[in-house]
This record gives C-alpha cells, structure tokens and sequence, in this order.
C-alpha cells in the first residue's frame, strides 16, 4: 500500500488485517478520528517511510507474527489531536517475533507513549531498536517481560 494522502477517517487511516509480505510506505495519514496506520499481522512485512499527524488513539499500531522479520522505519509520526496511547506500538501475535525499529522521528505534545514494545503469555520478540527519536512524550519507550530489546548490528 504505497503513496496515498488519507484524510477524516471516522475511525483508523489504514487497517490491514493481514500484513504478511505487504509494504505499507510513503503514505501521509492525517485528520484520523481513530488510530492512523493498523498494520496486523506483519511477516516479512515493512512500513516506513510514512507521515502521521493529526490522529487519535495510536500512530502506528502493527502486530508481529513469529518466525519472520518484519521492519518499521523512517516513519514520521506527529502532533496528536486526542488521546494517545503511544506513537508506535508493536506487539507479538504468536512464536518469537523479530522486528527491527529503526530511525523513526517522534514528536508528541507531552502525553502518551513512544515506543511500546509488548509480548503476550508464552510469545518473545527480539526488537532490534535504534536511531529513533522521541520528544514529546510521557515515557519514550516501554517494553513488556519477553521482550528483548538490542541496538542490533
């Protein structure tokens, strides 16, 4: 899914419920009710290079499967017009996910959380998580039990 402006969703910009394989880039989601990009279900899955602003709820919110990689990077994701949960969130569906999170800019307006990193009961996930910034925000980064979080290579 790539290259497309979305704007005043009564609800989420983009919601892919399953994600495998897809590159979710170069979109500009803005003036969202709901969250701007729901990305279910990544495996061997990309989304970067996308700007958020304007949105409720979640910037970027991508779920992992176990036993492929999957990358979020070089999102730009800004200035919520409501209540946050966090700016980009990744959790584990099942299995031992690994994702890399890399060189994406975050800029809140003092609430919610930046980087949200979460393993459910009995998944891991290795989050290879650098180069990003984030301002803004009430806590930069979280990260679950079962969650590994390194710099990479």
């Amino acid at each position: 899914m790539t290259d497309n402006w979305i704007a005043g969703a009564g609800d989420a910009g983009i919601s892919l419920d399953n994600t495998a394989g897809w590159y979710v880039e170069r979109n500009h989601v803005y003036d969202v009710a709901g969250g701007a990009i729901a990305a279910e279900r990544l495996f061997g899955s990309s989304v970067s290079d996308n700007y958020i602003e304007d949105f409720a709820g979640f910037g970027i919110r991508a779920s992992a499967q176990g036993e492929a990689a999957s990358t979020v990077a070089h999102n730009r994701v800004v200035g919520p017009s409501g209540g946050i949960s966090a700016f980009v969130s990744v959790r584990v569906n099942y299995g031992a996910a690994a994702v890399a999170v890399v060189a994406n800019t975050i800029r809140g307006s003092g609430t919610g959380i930046g980087l949200d990193y979460q393993a459910g009961t009995g998944t891991t996930a290795t989050i290879a998580s650098t180069g990003n910034l984030v301002t803004g925000v009430t806590t930069p980064r979280r990260a679950s039990s079962g969650v590994t979080v390194t710099t990479g290579i």
